[in-house]
């Protein structure tokens, strides 16, 4: 995997992190961003390489208006693939340089806007890690070896 690509999941993943009650969890192949408690968050946004890991995608919701006139302005963000999540605003971004991450970010934030954030004495007992050296590692190695095709057992 490239080291740009590399630097534009690290990006991401800070301003994820950044957002007010977000926490993030490996799933689906790749990385979920969550707002509110564990066992009660709404998925915020689900982060993957591209299989051919020259591309970071990103899934987000937007309202559904909004959600069509970023489809119509930009060639790289596009419906969800899943006919359920896209007429809700489910949005897949591809994202190849850092200047689409300043964007994104901007549209994650407004994302994250709407979702209910709880109060901090309802927040989850654990603290939000940082963007640690230790996280950034791991997900680059799970973003490469997914690359590779590794997928987790059917049973996890």
């Amino acid at each position: 995997m490239a080291k740009r690509i590399n630097g534009l999941l690290d990006e991401l993943a800070v301003i994820l992190n950044d957002l007010p009650a977000v926490f993030s969890t490996p799933q689906w192949g790749g990385r979920a961003y969550k707002v509110g408690r564990e066992g009660k968050a709404k998925v915020l946004a689900h982060v993957c390489l591209t299989k051919g890991g020259d591309a970071v995608t990103v899934s987000f919701k937007l309202a559904p208006e909004r959600a069509r006139d970023l489809i119509e302005r930009h060639e790289w963000i596009a419906p969800h693939s899943f006919r359920t999540l896209a007429p809700a605003g489910w949005l897949t971004a591809q994202v190849t340089t850092k200047r689409q991450v300043g964007t994104l970010g901007r549209l994650l934030a407004e994302s994250h806007g709407l979702h209910p954030v709880p109060a901090e004495n309802d927040a989850s007992p654990r603290p939000r890690p940082a963007a640690s050296e230790t996280a950034r590692h791991i997900d680059r190695v799970m973003g490469e070896v997914s690359a590779e095709g590794w997928t987790p057992p059917s049973d996890w």
